[in-house]
């Protein structure tokens, strides 16, 4: 049995999917397998992919599925120890796998390493890491991950299979913000560490789901704090400050959004359906920082 499987979701990935496999087969970490599902492409994805041969698996969905769902179904063809994930428009350093392979192994007590990873974009400067953006956290990973921001690349993160297993995987409804819950369920039960240097190369483009999709990402990460939140037993007054911080700014910068493209009947509609639902959780909010001090 391999020690590592590869997780590689693909729809129409035809563009950047052979750089991507290419810093595979660059690994210094030799023991994995590549479980490769393909939710539908209809371009050259397929193609590629099956050139590339052994250790790869390739395997085609009937239907196209939610990302979430997708890799459920990838990660259940699995036979590693670990998971590590890797989409198809983004790139990994040589030693990526050798460092964190080894680093799992002679600390037992972490399920889950991640790591920085070098930004590739138009609008990017050259060197800028996705960590001079999102400052991670080494303490309280789970309460800083809900109450802050996503600091886990998920082009980064290797974690243990049958702990992935016993917190039920991915959140098969979600397509953008899927791996941010599955970070916050993970972290909420078990360790991660983060390692400092970069060990991948993080794809910014156009054609990027979460930048044609913006407003399912807004209302996707909502829908994850809703859910999440109810993880949290209390939180001291700075917490319940620094999350309600979180939950308006995310109000906002959809609005913003809206406002800067003149959608204002849309940005009009938008504040009324969603100002009972984060009204909704800056009560709760308010209810955790009483439950704390009672």
């Amino acid at each position: 049995m391999p020690k590592v499987s590869i997780i590689m979701n693909c729809h129409n990935c035809g563009d950047y999917l052979q750089e991507a496999l290419d810093s595979v087969s660059r690994q210094t970490f030799r023991d994995y397998e590549i479980i490769f599902w393909d939710n539908q492409s209809t371009d050259n994805s397929a193609q590629i992919a099956k050139s590339f041969g052994a250790p790869l698996r390739y395997f085609r969905g009937e239907s196209f599925l939610p990302l979430g769902e997708a890799r459920n179904k990838a990660i259940g063809e699995a036979q590693g120890k670990y998971i590590a994930l890797l989409d198809c428009d983004d790139v990994w350093l040589p030693e990526k796998l050798e460092k964190q392979i080894f680093f799992l192994e002679n600390n037992p007590e972490i399920d889950l390493v991640f790591s920085d990873c070098y930004i590739s974009s138009d609008s990017t400067p050259k060197g800028a890491t996705f960590f001079d953006e999102y400052k991670p956290f080494q303490e309280n990973i789970f309460f800083n991950l809900l109450t802050r921001y996503n600091f886990i690349p998920c082009l980064t993160a290797v974690l243990k299979k049958d702990k992935y297993d016993l917190i039920g995987g991915f959140d098969s409804s979600l397509t953008i913000a899927e791996e941010y819950d599955l970070f916050l369920r993970f972290t909420h039960k078990y360790k991660a560490f983060c390692l400092a240097n970069p060990l991948a190369v993080y794809r910014k483009h156009q054609n990027c789901f979460t930048f044609t999709h913006w407003e399912k990402d807004i209302e996707e990460k909502l829908y994850v704090i809703e859910k999440n939140i109810r993880l949290l037993e209390g939180v001291s007054k700075e917490e319940a400050g620094q999350f309600k911080n979180k939950v308006c700014m995310l109000f906002l910068s959809n609005l913003n959004i809206l406002l800067k493209r003149f959608r204002f009947k849309q940005a009009i509609k938008y504040s009324c359906s969603y100002a009972k639902k984060y009204r909704q959780l800056l009560n709760h909010i308010n209810y955790l920082a009483r439950k704390r001090l009672s």
